[in-house]
């Protein structure tokens, strides 16, 4: 009788004594009453709320997900459990039917008869729980009375707001506000100020915009604070006898130029049999953070470490973060070391674990190591005989790893990263190419090798454990790269073959599809994340994999160390590791934390790069296409990469140009020319909206030259067997490959059965044509 009543409500909670009612229920029965809904609360089918109201949690074809909003009013919904870029599994939500949710809400929605342009349609039931209520905007003034005008495109409204003088506030005053009450159609919404972050432009500000806007932790509270100092005194006195001692060794650490903190060394010598013995000595963080304590909570709590531009949020007070904890060169320091034993062919043989005590011998950035061992004895600072002979075995053992992951089936982007320059005040003067040769390939063979080492011990000995997974591809998404490929002129007769996709890859390299054909595949797979579960990781190939080498950064490498500390303590909580479902509720956690810190980064990238261009509008500038969608193109600039969007309308004859999701291309059906992903063009900046975070383009000429893909022998980097390789030439940008589907239409529409038409048809046909144009003339 209750779960009848949920039904015939399902729209809002309702209240015991309302549901007493529905149900007539008589004063005997209450005992009763009470006790089926504290069983239905405990076989979770009702929730009750803080307000004392429940709800149903099961209500039967409904559908949890996860909202999306436009600008427009209408929204898309991604079920629970969906890729995250699955856009075929998306519900669509009609603004009549999303009330006050907002982008990011977690809601449960009805999935409805009718489609939206082939696509499902659904209404919102109701908000399970709300993404966000803290949001950053401007303040402004409007005929003596005060707005806020929300940064970003969610809220297009700004929000009447009261009493500034309390909070001395100022027209363009960047602000921090809570949200009171959602807009929806029947109400405005409504808001409170909570902080003044500072004039809007003035240094470090749009910094703070991004902390408050994504609630990143800056402080650290009291008693974590206090217990880093207690571990530091700790350390001190401590004898470290219980600690395998390993500073004989030579030990190395190669991180970037600019790194603050150093979790990872490298270790790599000989043995009797002439196998490689390969040392990954790890900053032993879980020894100064031990589970539960102040430290360990505000780690569990931010997930991860946060690195903005000009500014690192660590995970740990930098007491520990960039001073106890890790891995100087000359000071003693606790370690998580694992040696990894090698055949001459780079087989695993062993691998043994110590609870270490090391001292690194001496630090270098990636430059220094490149450049000793591309041009020896040019380095201001030459390392010694020793050193210089343990770098290049590195190298020799590193190539050796690298063929071997290859051979396995791993995949490997070719996807250029890009550093933003900076000026005293923290504005963008320019961007670099980072640039990625081997030695960057040197340390992430090493730490892969580690990460894997450590998942597979942990695995055998039947310890549950949180890992890094990235689950395979969709098979449809897959073929549709295959048709995306072969648009360019490519061959991949077997998209969900490695070794294919492999070939595909190594070809591309060089040729001006090289940025296509990664783009492409990047944005066919799906996204890795933290859990327990034992799906693998795709692209590194391997069956097991977790996250061992970062503790300092990120909390699933610190909750790894604990296992291996359990075990080569022989501790009983070792085991088996925590239960599937704590772990997978902490895998959330923290894979949400990470793309939370992602997202800050590009926000606050974007921010900068958009102060930089707003006085460059109407400037044209080289360009390539990042995103092709129906309502037009996005494009990254070349010279500094801030993305905006060409609109549809803004393309010449706009009306005929044609969507292909799967080949990522919009063809215009008057010119045969095409835009589609990763296309070299030329943009012109027609505005710059800073609050809105939009830059508009409009398009200025497509780059029609093309070479040649080169062929996997060309190629100085892993083997192809060319015996493997199909290619064929590359058509130019403004012609359409044979088995385009344009083609097709065109071929449907004057042809009967697949045979053309004959000439006495065919002349008839343009007669008719042209006495259809005079009339239309007179």
């Amino acid at each position: 009788m209750i779960l009848e009543c949920f039904r015939q409500h399902q729209y809002k909670p309702l209240y015991p004594a309302f549901i007493a009612r529905r149900c007539k229920l008589k004063r005997v029965q209450l005992p009763e009453f009470n006790e089926a809904l504290r069983e239905l609360q405990k076989s979770r089918e009702l929730e009750k709320l803080p307000s004392g109201e429940f709800h149903i949690l099961n209500i039967p074809g409904t559908i949890k997900g996860i909202l999306k909003r436009t600008p427009r009013g209408s929204g898309f919904v991604l079920p629970e459990g969906a890729a995250r870029d699955d856009k075929d599994a998306e519900y669509v939500i009609a603004p009549e039917d999303i009330g006050d949710a907002h982008t990011g809400d977690e809601v449960l929605i009805v999935p409805s008869t009718r489609n939206w342009r082939g696509r499902p349609r659904a209404r919102i039931l109701r908000i399970l729980t709300r993404s966000r209520t803290q949001f950053v905007g401007t303040l402004i003034q409007r005929r003596g009375k005060f707005f806020v005008q929300l940064d970003g495109q969610q809220f297009p409204d700004p929000f009447p707001v009261d009493d500034i003088s309390a909070k001395n506030g100022h027209a363009q005053d960047k602000v921090v506000v809570e949200m009171l009450k959602y807009p929806s159609a029947h109400h405005p919404g409504e808001v409170v100020i909570t902080n003044i972050i500072g004039a809007h432009g003035d240094p470090g500000v749009d910094t703070q915009t991004i902390i408050h806007e994504f609630t990143l932790r800056t402080e650290f509270p009291a008693d974590a604070l206090d217990q880093a100092r207690e571990q530091a005194i700790l350390f001190e006195e401590s004898s470290h006898a219980d600690r395998t001692d390993l500073t004989h060794l030579t030990i190395v650490t190669i991180d970037p130029i600019d790194a603050r903190d150093f979790d990872d060394a490298i270790s790599l010598s000989k043995n009797e049999k002439g196998h490689w013995v390969l040392g990954v000595h790890v900053a032993d963080v879980a020894h100064f953070a031990p589970p539960g304590s102040p430290l360990d909570n505000e780690a569990k709590l931010r997930g991860t470490s946060v690195y903005l531009p000009n500014l690192v949020i660590p995970m740990f007070p930098e007491l520990l973060s960039n001073g106890l904890a890790s891995l100087q060169a000359g000071k003693l320091r606790y370690a998580k070391t694992v040696f990894i034993e090698y055949d001459q062919a780079g087989r695993v043989v062993h691998t043994e674990f110590a609870r270490s005590l090391i001292n690194v011998t001496r630090r270098f950035a990636y430059e220094q190591v490149y450049q000793y061992l591309e041009k020896q004895g040019e380095l201001a600072d030459p390392p010694t005989p020793e050193i210089g002979q343990l770098l290049k075995d590195m190298y020799e053992l590193a190539m050796l790893l690298r063929k071997r992951r290859y051979q396995r089936g791993m995949l490997e982007l070719s996807l250029p990263e890009v550093k933003l320059v900076l000026n005293e005040e923290n504005q963008v003067t320019g961007a670099l190419a980072r640039e990625h040769n081997y030695a960057h390939e040197m340390i992430e063979e090493f730490m892969v090798a580690a990460n894997i080492a450590v998942a597979q011990k942990l695995f055998d000995l039947k310890i549950r454990f949180l890992r890094r997974t990235h689950a395979e591809p969709d098979a449809v998404k897959l073929l549709a790269y295959g048709d995306f490929v072969r648009s360019l002129g490519f061959e991949l007769d077997q998209p969900q073959s490695k070794e294919a996709l492999q070939a595909l890859l190594v070809q591309a390299v060089g040729s001006p599809f090289e940025r296509p054909i990664h783009y492409g595949l990047l944005r066919s797979m799906k996204q890795a994340e933290y859990s327990p579960k034992e799906i693998g990781h795709f692209a590194l190939s391997a069956a097991h994999y977790c996250h061992f080498t970062s503790p300092i950064r990120r909390y699933p490498d610190l909750t790894v160390h604990r296992l291996i500390d359990a075990m080569i303590l022989g501790k009983s909580q070792g085991k088996h590791g925590d239960s599937l479902e704590v772990l997978t509720k902490l895998g959330n956690h923290c894979s949400k934390t990470e793309r939370n810190a992602e997202r800050a980064e590009r926000e606050l990238k974007k921010i900068k790069m958009l102060a930089l261009m707003k006085d460059k509008v109407g400037l044209t500038f080289p360009a390539f296409i990042t995103g092709v969608e129906r309502f037009g193109i996005f494009c990254e600039l070349n010279e500094v990469p801030v993305e905006g969007l060409v609109p549809i309308d803004s393309l010449p004859h706009a009306h005929t140009w044609d969507h292909y999701a799967q080949e990522h291309s919009l063809i215009s059906r008057r010119t045969g020319q095409i835009l589609r992903l990763g296309e070299p063009i030329e943009v012109k900046i027609i505005s710059v909206d800073e609050r809105k975070r939009i830059m508009e383009l409009e398009l200025a000429s497509i780059k029609t030259e093309r070479t040649p893909a080169k062929s996997a022998d060309q190629i100085n980097t892993v083997h192809v067997d060319p015996t493997k390789k199909k290619s064929r030439s590359n058509p130019s940008s403004h012609e359409l490959a044979p088995n385009h589907p344009f083609h097709k239409r065109k071929s449907d529409k004057n042809s009967t059965s697949g045979k053309p038409m004959s000439p006495g048809k065919d002349e008839s046909q343009t007669k008719s044509k042209k006495k259809s144009k005079k009339k239309r003339k007179k």
